[in-house]
């Protein structure tokens, strides 16, 4: 299940991941929230994504590809 929601989420395929590795009732519990549901993942998705593009755009060599 792992390999499969690392695949699927580096192919940009959210909604197949949470269809295939999520059920529809998951809790995600974090510092700064307690949700439920598939909306909660999409929601801390997107937060995640915005992170990133702030730190890219703070630390341009951390956009390069590693091995």
């Amino acid at each position: 299940m792992f390999e499969d929601h690392l695949r699927l989420r580096m192919a940009g395929k959210l909604e197949e991941d949470l269809r295939h590795n999520y059920a529809d009732d998951v809790v995600l519990l974090t510092e700064n929230s307690n949700a439920r549901g598939h909306d909660a993942i999409r929601i801390s998705t997107e937060r995640l994504r915005n992170q990133l593009i702030k730190f890219v755009r703070i630390c341009p060599k951390a956009n390069r590809k590693v091995a």
